[in-house]
């Protein structure tokens, strides 16, 4: 194939791949939807806008002296405790595209078509291009990729650069050759720069060495050179901030308790994900592969050792239990899908197969799981298909931002919700103040209660409403938003609610507003508070 014939192809299938991604965005509604499907997706927002702000307007200061002030004006920025290279990709492309939610939501589809086609690409070594294209396809359809392909999270850059990683590092056990090396080394250095996960990279290597026991490898100077690469590109940063982290964990350190939990966890909704039909294909892709003995293929191999190392990983590190943890072994998982799948052209022809194998797999948008699943979530149900369009539906900050953006005289304002409220109305902030920052933000959960990133730890610091008065009068606020809808709010709302109430002199209600939250709509759930000398 001419080169000419080569690029036009790759351009076709990302196009393709892009498309599919933006279509399942907006069939879930995420281009109406606020930033509040889960808790960090606002702080990733928000990180990179920091991030596109320093390098546009302020990259001769100081950056560790812009990364506080911006925080004091808007506090979601989760450098530090996150990698930098999402929010540095997320600043390349608004430098390009703006910073509007639509640029950012395509940014992350053109992430998720770049691994449609990385999978693509992978598996038509292996089958035959028509199965390739419909495994990555697949990939793009399952939920659980279809949510996080619709918010500003870094699991699909973590994915791509994981699983480009992996394919290049098995590449090199066959070749052994110093272009293979360098790239496994760039792409590990970039997933571990992306996210923690990356870091179980640091076992998918040795496994998939001993699955081939291709011991000499260990001999070989282009491997240490990977090596030295990776320790030189994510070694400072992951050391320096090594601590951080762990403010998102959900116990202090690993734990027999927290792994046991974890297995089964992961176990099940590795399944879960992937449904009856594409685990029933995976296992049998599995056994073919071991059949014919490819699993002493380095590709093969070291896309066998990635779904394992991620289950291990995740399993040992206590950073809590959520399915998205997996979404880095499921391209994996997909080829073998694919290998499961072409055996089936023994007994028909392959574009029947692929046909029959879509047809069963899309008509579970007709058996939905059997209980209510919230965004972000992929249930407990396992069903024969897993296919489903999850809807991303949280708004109700945006118009109250928009109001309080227009008004000139407030300036500092107290945003008192959970943390997907605070981040959904921050965000919402911060994406209209064109000279950011010229709004501060305050965060009740900060003002007036601690916690860790993750919410463990909590401590209320008032007890009485004179307290809480006085603490809103020292931080000379000009209003206050007060979401009413949070579950189980905690005691600093509970107190600042019957203190914004009982104080009238004080406080004047001044505008409530609907909000939505998994597509259940509250009335009047956000009251808006202006302080009496506005």
């Amino acid at each position: 194939m001419s080169l000419f014939k080569k690029s036009r192809e790759q351009l076709i299938a990302f196009a393709l791949f892009f498309l599919v991604a933006i279509l399942f965005q907006s069939l879930a509604g995420a281009y109406r939807s606020e930033f509040g499907s889960h808790p960090d997706e606002a702080a990733h927002y928000v990180t990179g806008l920091m991030m596109h702000d320093y390098l546009m307007h302020a990259w001769k200061a100081s950056p560790l002296h812009f990364a506080n002030d911006y925080y004091s004006h808007y506090p979601k920025v989760g450098l530090g405790i996150w990698p930098p290279f999402f929010y540095m990709v997320q600043s390349a492309w608004t430098f390009l595209f703006g910073t509007s939610r639509e640029s950012i939501l395509a940014l992350i589809a053109a992430l998720s078509g770049g691994l449609g086609l990385s999978v693509f690409n992978a598996g038509k070594r292996e089958v035959a291009p028509l199965t390739a294209f419909c495994a990555a396809a697949w990939l793009l359809a399952l939920p659980l990729v279809q949510q996080y392909s619709a918010m500003i999270m870094a699991e699909m850059l973590s994915a791509l650069t994981m699983f480009g990683a992996t394919i290049y590092f098995g590449r090199f056990l066959e070749t052994q050759k110093m272009g293979d090396a360098i790239a496994f080394g760039l792409f590990a250095a970039f997933a571990i720069l992306t996210k923690g996960t990356g870091v179980a990279l640091a076992l998918m290597a040795p496994a998939a060495i001993l699955l081939t026991r291709r011991y000499f490898i260990l001999q070989k100077k282009e491997l240490w050179m990977a090596v030295a690469l990776i320790g030189v590109l994510a070694g400072p940063w992951t050391w320096y901030f090594r601590n951080q982290g762990r403010g998102g964990w959900e116990e202090p350190s690993p734990s027999w308790h927290f792994t046991r939990m974890a297995v089964n966890y992961y176990t099940f909704k590795f399944a879960v994900g992937l449904g009856i039909l594409f685990s029933a294909f995976a296992i049998i892709g599995f056994i073919f592969v071991i059949k014919e003995r490819k699993i002493t293929n380095g590709v093969w191999a070291a896309l066998l050792s990635l779904m394992v190392s991620v289950l291990i990983f995740q399993s040992i590190l206590p950073v809590g239990l959520e399915a998205r943890h997996l979404i880095p072994a499921i391209p994996a998982a997909m080829l073998f899908v694919a290998v499961g799948v072409e055996s089936l052209t023994r007994f028909a022809r392959r574009e029947i197969s692929c046909a029959v194998i879509s047809a069963l797999f899309f008509a579970g948008i007709f058996f939905p799981p059997k209980s209510a699943i919230g965004y972000g979530s992929i249930g407990n149900h396992l069903g024969f298909s897993a296919f489903r369009i999850p809807q991303k539906n949280f708004s109700g900050f945006s118009p109250i931002a928009e109001k309080l953006a227009a008004d000139d005289r407030i300036r500092n304002i107290l945003i008192a919700s959970d943390a997907r409220g605070e981040g959904m109305f921050i965000s919402e902030m911060a994406r209209r103040d064109p000279a950011r920052a010229s709004r501060t933000v305050q965060r009740a959960s900060k003002l007036l209660a601690s916690s860790t990133w993750s919410g463990s730890g909590y401590n209320s610091f008032f007890q009485n409403e004179d307290a809480v008065l006085k603490a809103l009068s020292d931080a000379r606020l000009d209003a206050v938003v007060l979401d009413n809808s949070t579950p189980n709010s905690k005691p600093h709302q509970q107190l600042l609610r019957a203190t914004l109430e009982h104080h009238p002199e004080r406080f004047e209600l001044r505008e409530t507003g609907a909000i939505t939250r998994d597509g259940a709509t509250q009335a009047d759930a956000i009251c808006v508070y202006f302080a009496k000398q506005i």
